[in-house]
């Protein structure tokens, strides 16, 4: 009995003390903590924060089950992505509770930067020509994890209007030449910029889209990078615009190598294939040369020296020579082309069908001692649809540049060995980079809605024909609807290309 009893004593006295080590949980007090805590927190977060603090509370922060220290460290998504911010909150005498807090990580390409880009100068918009620079003071600002922050600031730039086509729309593309080089939003350091203006891409997403979808392809070495901003020139609102890299070689984009020894004319080369040499009654020579027709302008090397010029022209005339008889032969073509570099350049204009895939903004380049390589990819907005004139159809089905309309990507299609190596690389594009850009383009689309809307205040074009939009486009009524059809356009067109590449025509190299 005594036994029985000091078991009942020990038990009650256990119980005693467990009672005394659990504290009273105290839930407002904890909800007070919580709330406190994510006020302090950014909502949309696009830089590096110091993880908030309590004078009360013990606070242990964790993403994905890893411990943070004092720091959250931003890495850029592809797209914008919801993320959870777990942590456990530990307050002294009202016991403890765990709480997760989302965040919104944004890409750089998103909208929700909200960046705003002031031009001030001394002429008014309309008096901007693409001859003549004129000069400008101009200032970044944007959201840093939500607090709108002034970014860059300078009064030595200047401004002249840029484009073709563009050019003579009502909503001015322009160029940037900084006094001195800069990196804006986090572009490539330099002095040179564009301003996409992107009137007749309703949109507003075709050149971002692409060079977006670019940066996932290896065999390609510089992947423009772009940025969405609100211009105001001379505190004017004009509208939705593309912050993007002048296309050039430089040692931070698209550096060119320095030869090794003395390899004479065999130096780095940077070009474009550009049939409006005929438009503008360019001459033959110095830093233009043609081959089978098709006119290719020398933008590096540059030398006032005449003679120079017109070596580096026959130079590259006959590698472009030599290198289309080995296609056509079907051999040894390898020594003058890339040719894994040509493939992933071609997949991207034939899966955009981009028209201009043999008419302008067709860059190449050959570093000393190496082959050809095209690149940098530029110049989508009148691709994926957006061409009522494509000879063979704008439509999400049937080949373009395969049918005669890129000289080069004709003749290395009708090499057996170079449409299998097409095929199998476009399978890897469409099961694995396909899908992603799919899910990328509504979040994308998503992210400029704000600003899309303030776009077509200003410029009032939805459901009006702008050159050369198709009756397709011009027949949406939202900005909304227009990223929706980038997506029904990409996957009818990825399906069909998948299962046509596959095809006893292709095989055989036909492609009507």
């Amino acid at each position: 009995m005594k036994r029985v009893w000091c078991m009942v004593t020990l038990l009650a006295f256990s119980l005693g003390l467990m009672g005394c080590l659990n504290t009273p949980v105290d839930q407002e007090a904890l909800d007070q903590v919580s709330a406190a805590i994510k006020f302090q927190l950014p909502s949309d977060v696009n830089a590096d924060f110091v993880l908030p603090v309590h004078p009360d509370a013990v606070i242990e922060w964790r993403l994905n089950d890893q411990v943070l220290d004092r720091f959250f460290l931003y890495e850029p998504p592809l797209f914008d992505t919801q993320i959870e911010l777990e942590a456990t909150i530990r307050l002294s005498g009202s016991g403890t509770m765990d709480v997760t807090y989302p965040l919104r990580l944004l890409a750089p390409e998103s909208g929700r930067h909200r960046y705003v880009l002031e031009i001030e100068m001394a002429e008014s918009i309309s008096q901007i020509n693409r001859d003549t620079y004129v000069g400008a003071a101009l200032s970044l600002s944007g959201r840093v994890n939500g607090v709108h922050t002034e970014l860059f600031e300078t009064h030595n730039a200047e401004l002249r209007g840029r484009g073709n086509s563009t050019w003579f729309m009502p909503k001015k593309p322009f160029r940037i030449r900084l006094g001195d080089a800069a990196s804006l939003l986090g572009l490539p350091e330099a002095r040179n910029y564009v301003l996409l203006a992107e009137y007749a891409d309703k949109s507003l997403m075709r050149n971002t889209v692409v060079h977006w979808f670019t940066h996932f392809f290896d065999h390609l070495d510089h992947a423009v990078s772009t940025r969405y901003v609100e211009l105001y020139v001379n505190g004017h609102y004009e509208g939705v615009y593309v912050l993007t890299e002048h296309i050039e070689a430089h040692p931070n984009k698209l550096a060119l190598k320095s030869p090794v020894g003395d390899m004479g004319l065999d130096v780095g080369y940077f070009m474009e294939l550009d049939q409006r040499f005929y438009e503008h009654g360019h001459v033959t020579g110095t830093d233009w040369f043609t081959v089978a027709g098709i006119p290719y302008n020398i933008k590096v090397p540059s030398s006032n020296n005449t003679a120079t010029m017109q070596a580096y022209n026959a130079f590259m005339r006959n590698h472009i020579v030599e290198m289309e008889a080995a296609m056509i032969a079907r051999t040894g073509y390898e020594a003058y082309m890339d040719i894994d570099n040509f493939i992933d350049y071609f997949i991207i204009h034939e899966l955009f069908k981009n028209v201009d895939v043999g008419w302008s903004s067709v860059f190449m380049y050959k570093q000393p001692g190496e082959p050809l390589r095209m690149g940098p990819i530029w110049d989508f907005d009148l691709a994926i649809g957006n061409a009522y004139y494509m000879s063979f159809g704008y439509g999400p089905e049937g080949f373009h540049g395969m049918r005669d309309k890129n000289r080069w990507f004709t003749l290395m299609m009708q090499i057996p060995e170079v449409r299998n190596r097409f095929r199998e690389r476009y399978a890897t594009v469409h099961n694995v980079f396909l899908p992603v850009l799919l899910e990328a383009i509504p979040v994308m689309t998503e992210s400029l809605a704000d600003m899309a809307a303030n776009n077509f205040n200003r410029w009032p074009i939805l459901t009006h024909y702008v050159w050369p939009n198709t009756p397709e486009l011009v027949a949406l009524h939202t900005h909304q609807e227009h990223g929706d059809f980038l997506i029904d356009y990409l996957q009818t067109r990825s399906t069909w290309m998948y299962f046509t590449v596959h095809s006893n025509d292709y095989q055989y190299g036909f492609f009507d």
